[in-house]
C-alpha cells in the first residue's frame, strides 16, 4: 500500500468519515479512497502529479482547461440570451455582453457565503474561467484586507505546489542532467527562506 493511501485513510480517519457507522460518510469515504488509489496506481512524477490533479479537478467541477473564446459554436441555440456550453454559469444577451452569473460570493460575517444578483460579472472574451469566485465582504475594509490577503495566498499556494513537486523529484531521482538536482536543491533553500519571512 503507497504512502498516499496510508495517509489519505489516515486524514479521513481524522475527520471521521472512516466506518463511521453513517451512510454518506461511509460512502464519501470510500468514492475518495478509490479515486486515491488508482491515482497512486497510476504512478504519477513530482511533475505530472499537480498537472493532473489541477486538470481532474477543473473537469470533475464542470470547468474548462482552456480559455472561452466566445465563438457561436460555445453556446446554446436561443432567442434573446443564451447559455455557454463549456461552462454553464456564463451567459450572453442578445446586445453581445457576456457575464459570468458565479463571479463573486458575498458575506456579511465571513462564515456564510451567498450568491445574488450582483454576483454577476461581465467577462471578455478569451475567458479564463478562474477556479473560485471573487469573494466579497459587504464591509468595505475587510473586503480591501481579504482582498490583499487572496493575493499573498494565492501566490503561497502556487509557491507549495513548485516546491511539492521539486521534493518528488529530488526524492525519485528523476533529474538525469548533470548538476540539475544540486540547482534544484539551491531552489528549495531560496523558497524555505521566502516562505518563512512572509509568515513572520
Amino acid at each position: 500500500m503507497s504512502n498516499l493511501v496510508n495517509y489519505a485513510k489516515s486524514e479521513l480517519k481524522r475527520i471521521g468519515m472512516v466506518d463511521s457507522g453513517e451512510v454518506y460518510n461511509d460512502s464519501v469515504a470510500k468514492a475518495i479512497m478509490d479515486l486515491i488509489e488508482l491515482f497512486a496506481f497510476q504512478g504519477h512524477s513530482g511533475f505530472s502529479a499537480p498537472y493532473v490533479i489541477n486538470a481532474f479537478s477543473r473537469l470533475a467541477m464542470f470547468k474548462p482547461l482552456s480559455p472561452l473564446t466566445g465563438e457561436d459554436d460555445e453556446w446554446y441555440d436561443g432567442v434573446g440570451t443564451v447559455q455557454n456550453k463549456r461552462y454553464s454559469a456564463v451567459f450572453k444577451d442578445k446586445d453581445g455582453v457576456a457575464y459570468n452569473i458565479e463571479g463573486k460570493v458575498f458575506t456579511d460575517d465571513g462564515e456564510v457565503w451567498y450568491t445574488s444578483k450582483d454576483s454577476r460579472v461581465n467577462v471578455t472574451f478569451p475567458y479564463t474561467v478562474p477556479d473560485k469566485p471573487e469573494r466579497v465582504y459587504r464591509n468595505k475594509e475587510d473586503n480591501e484586507a481579504l482582498e490583499e490577503e487572496s493575493v499573498i495566498d494565492k501566490i503561497r499556494v502556487e509557491i507549495e505546489e513548485y516546491r511539492s513537486g521539486i521534493d518528488r523529484a529530488i526524492s525519485e531521482d528523476e533529474f538525469k542532467i548533470e548538476g540539475m538536482k544540486e540547482a534544484y536543491t539551491d531552489c528549495l533553500e531560496i523558497i524555505d527562506k521566502y516562505m518563512t519571512n512572509s509568515e513572520e
